[in-house]
């Protein structure tokens, strides 16, 4: 037989009935889990004992689990005392979370954060080397093999970013709703939903990964970089936060525009000087194109007066105060993004003329003073503050 049959009667039981060998197979078939003879798959740890079979084929995700939690104890546990340190520290640990004090006992829970979970760093190594851990012998809840012990022992140490917790955060805030996706921020240290960016291994909060850490395109741009200079740095592209019909938008981490400006310009100065030949060349494009709206205003005016013109809605026309009208979306970054530039602006080290000389090239970017060109122009004024900041260094 290639089989053997757990069943819930005595060992003798189906012998004393005197069957044939074929229907003594079918009938403990029916009556109990079929097991390989070299594994064990589908048995109980009752069954096994029962059997004499220490060594089995772990099959369920409880027992790979298990087996690679263990392989990974000491990584574990070193965190923990270098969390905790020497039984003669005096610091205080709370938890970021529900913010309960931690001390090490049970109550004190190592998490794996956002976006690797302990069960996606095993099917990440699983995918990644080509391996079947449902297929792997284990013996007393461990991988038989010591070498498979050890290169899961350094995916998990190569990938896991763990934090320490309490167990009601770590089995229930954690588990449901945003908690799946909060982490420690690698930009601010915050523990809040974050994240993740692929292309630069980080994760990152609502306000450092729209405000601090990255700069989009059009932004590096406007800033002097050219689409041959942005060529070779790493993106990454997310949906445009205007609208999800626009084309990805392409974030470039900040300090890798600085070191194109740079290289560019010999000086902050230089920069501003280039900016301020931008700003004059678009005033003056400004001007022809307000022009020619107030001429085609006054003609719509004139053949029907639906159409308010310029003396009615100020210089820019009707149809501009359209789109003055401040969606959703600009309402809901406007209050963070304001915070984000003031906060900026009062702790920065940058001398006051120099901070008036910026004023005065950023104001000609924004056009008119909706909620939206306001932000915008805080903004700017925020990352010309930290450009300043970089070329000092």
């Amino acid at each position: 037989m290639d089989s053997v049959y757990y069943c819930s009667l005595p060992p003798d039981a189906l012998q004393s009935l005197r069957l044939p060998e074929e229907d003594i197979a079918e009938v403990a078939r029916q009556l109990a889990t079929p097991v390989v003879k070299d594994g064990a798959p589908g048995a109980s740890k009752r069954q096994r004992r029962a059997h004499g079979q220490d060594e089995f084929c772990a099959t369920s995700p409880a027992d790979i689990r298990r087996a690679c939690r263990s392989a990974v104890s000491e990584q574990i546990q070193r965190f923990r005392e270098e969390a905790f340190g020497s039984p003669h520290t005096q610091e205080v640990l709370s938890c970021p979370i529900t913010g309960d004090k931690l001390v090490d006992d049970r109550l004190t829970h190592v998490h794996h954060q956002y976006p690797f979970s302990f069960c996606s760093i095993i099917d990440g190594f699983q995918t990644e080397r080509g391996v079947d851990l449902s297929e792997a012998p284990m013996t007393g809840g461990e991988f038989q093999s010591t070498s498979l012990r050890l290169e899961f022992a350094n995916y998990h140490g190569k990938v896991a970013r763990l934090l320490l917790v309490s167990r009601m955060a770590n089995q229930s805030i954690l588990k449901t709703g945003d908690g799946k996706n909060t982490c420690r921020c690698d930009e601010c240290g915050r523990v809040v939903p974050c994240e993740w960016f692929t292309q630069f291994q980080v994760a990152l909060c609502y306000v450092c990964r729209r405000y601090r850490h990255f700069l989009a395109k059009t932004e590096a741009m406007r800033l002097g970089a050219t689409p041959e200079e942005l060529r070779g740095l790493t993106f990454e592209e997310r949906a445009n936060p205007i609208s999800r019909n626009f084309p990805c938008m392409k974030l470039y981490r900040f300090a890798d525009v600085a070191a194109v400006l740079r290289l560019k310009y010999s000086s902050f100065d230089a920069l501003l000087a280039a900016l301020e030949c931008r700003a004059q060349a678009m005033q003056q494009r400004l001007a022809k194109k307000q022009q020619r709206d107030g001429q085609r205003h006054y003609d719509l005016r004139s053949s029907a007066r639906e159409v308010p013109g310029p003396s009615d809605t100020g210089e820019e026309g009707g149809h501009q105060n359209a789109l003055r009208g401040s969606s959703s979306h600009d309402a809901e970054e406007g209050h963070v993004e304001t915070m984000f530039a003031d906060d900026m602006v009062q702790n920065c080290n940058v001398p006051m003329p120099v901070r008036d000389r910026i004023k005065e090239v950023v104001a000609p970017f924004f056009r008119n003073e909706t909620k939206f060109r306001v932000v915008r122009q805080k903004r700017l004024f925020a990352v010309l503050l930290r450009l300043c900041m970089a070329f000092t260094k």
